[in-house]
């Protein structure tokens, strides 16, 4: 069984990507996406125009590059 959910897990994180919205004070602030495809992993910043001034977009990928060290270690 525990063979099965790891080969259907699997298909399932390629065919759903992941996705990360991030707020401050209570405005979303950033969304990260994860494409992945069977060779490469692809991570998708997008800032809102609404968090110019409060979020600087170095932390935003600071924040991304740490989410993908993550994510890579735990597989």
């Amino acid at each position: 069984m525990a063979i099965l959910r790891r080969l259907l897990g699997g298909i399932v994180q390629l065919i759903e990507p992941q996705s990360y919205d991030l707020e401050m004070f209570g405005r979303p602030a950033c969304a990260y996406r994860q494409n992945r495809t069977p060779f490469v992993r692809r991570l998708t910043l997008e800032i809102s125009p609404a968090s110019r001034g409060t979020l600087d977009p170095r932390l935003a990928i600071a924040a991304g590059v740490l989410l993908a060290a993550i994510e890579g270690r735990q597989q």
